[in-house]
């Protein structure tokens, strides 16, 4: 039973890794996304972005900020596609924690049929003794009764034979 726990542990660690990994990169992706969300929600500091940038002009500034909207419609698919993959994988690692616990429950189920048959078998093994022991006691009796039978009558045939030769 301990080996089939520790195998079982070892395939939930073997499957869980990988969507650890896969979680953690989602939540990458979602952190950049939140990221890029708050530098798209500051058209104020547009000005900034313009004297950041050596060499760019207004014109430039104005035709990324005028792009902003597509990529926040783009990001905002993308943030749609994580979060159903990420519901699809904990909807997938639900599904698979109850497969295992269903197989856990099925093997502990056909442990305990095999030790209830074994129990039934060594019921039905003590009831055969204790029946076997029952006549054995009563051969027993028998016998020290016919013993004590035999002595008494070995007993008074001596007397008989004592009588006789005198």
């Amino acid at each position: 039973m301990l080996q089939t726990q520790t195998a079982a542990a070892g395939k939930e660690l073997h499957t869980e890794l990988p969507e650890h990994r896969v979680q953690c990169s989602d939540h990458e992706h979602l952190h950049m996304l939140h990221e890029w969300q708050l530098v798209s929600t500051r058209p104020a500091q547009l000005p900034e972005d313009i004297a950041l940038e050596p060499g760019a002009g207004a014109q430039g500034a104005w035709e990324r900020h005028g792009d902003m909207p597509m990529l926040k419609a783009e990001l905002e698919e993308w943030e749609k596609v994580l979060t159903t993959e990420r519901e699809t994988l904990q909807q997938e690692q639900r599904t698979n924690a109850l497969t295992e616990l269903k197989t856990s429950l099925n093997n502990a189920q056909l442990e305990l049929n095999r030790w209830q048959v074994c129990l039934e078998e060594l019921k039905e093994q003590h009831q055969a003794m204790n029946i076997w022991l029952t006549k054995l006691d009563n051969h027993c009796e028998l016998l020290s009764r016919l013993k004590g039978n035999l002595e008494e009558e070995n007993h008074h045939l001596l007397h008989q034979i004592q009588l006789l030769s005198q």
